[in-house]
């Protein structure tokens, strides 16, 4: 959706042969052989750019921003290292809320 939008933005064809994946590392190595190119988050890929793997394109795409949840079972009983991870992750989402 977004990355067509940077086509559709700038008035060209979207490409009809497009591969989806939510995995960087198959990103990078699709990008790495080929002329593709890749649409995710700058923050997904800081690592990758920061070792000169994969470069960031000066396109911003507004409104892309979207909610992280977390989903658990209903009878998920959590270790000790569990549910201290899951209270760091309640306390960084409502400091982030805050601010």
């Amino acid at each position: 959706m977004y990355f067509n939008r940077i086509f559709e933005d700038a008035g060209c064809t979207v490409p009809s042969r497009l591969v989806e994946t939510r995995s960087v590392i198959l990103m990078r190595e699709l990008l790495a052989g080929s002329d593709h190119l890749g649409c995710v988050s700058k923050r997904q890929a800081e690592a990758e750019i920061a070792r000169g793997l994969m470069v960031a394109l000066p396109f911003v795409l507004n409104h892309t921003e979207r909610p992280i949840g977390l989903t658990l079972r209903r009878t998920f009983m959590p270790t000790a290292a569990q549910a201290l991870f899951l209270d760091l992750l309640r306390q960084a989402a409502r400091a982030s809320a805050e601010s």
